[in-house]
């Protein structure tokens, strides 16, 4: 009896890494699909002018054609994805609007695989019971 539990458990290990293979491999095979919406282009500034303020704070050149942050209507919105978006399209030289669009969306498929994992860690852990 021993033999099948350890049986059934070594396919479910491996079912569940085959899961999470799949899901990347589609989701790298597919980030280029997911479309334009109607607000990714104010997301773009959002992060620019936010991190042109930044800049500004340590001295450094801000970026053209972007506004300040004391005259941006939606200076109140949140940066956490924005800010490092607009930092990476600098740091890797994107030029390319598509190219830029894409490693967001790509960028974005990765946070959600990261919480995929960790919210099936998080079940596994809270439905255990020993």
């Amino acid at each position: 009896m021993k033999e099948y539990i350890n049986r059934f458990l070594n396919y479910k290990k491996l079912s569940i890494i085959l899961f999470f293979s799949v899901l990347l491999i589609v989701g790298i095979l597919i980030f280029d699909d997911y479309g334009i919406s109607w607000d990714e282009y104010n997301h773009r500034v959002n992060g620019f002018v936010s991190l042109n303020y930044i800049r500004s704070l340590l001295s450094l050149n801000t970026y053209s054609g972007f506004p300040n942050l004391e005259n941006y209507i939606a200076r109140e919105y949140g940066v956490i994805f924005d800010l490092p978006m607009a930092y990476l399209e600098k740091l890797l030289l994107i030029e390319d609007s598509k190219n830029y669009f894409l490693m967001r969306h790509l960028t974005n498929f990765f946070i959600f695989f990261i919480s995929c994992i960790c919210f099936y860690l998080l079940l596994i852990k809270r439905f255990t019971y020993k």
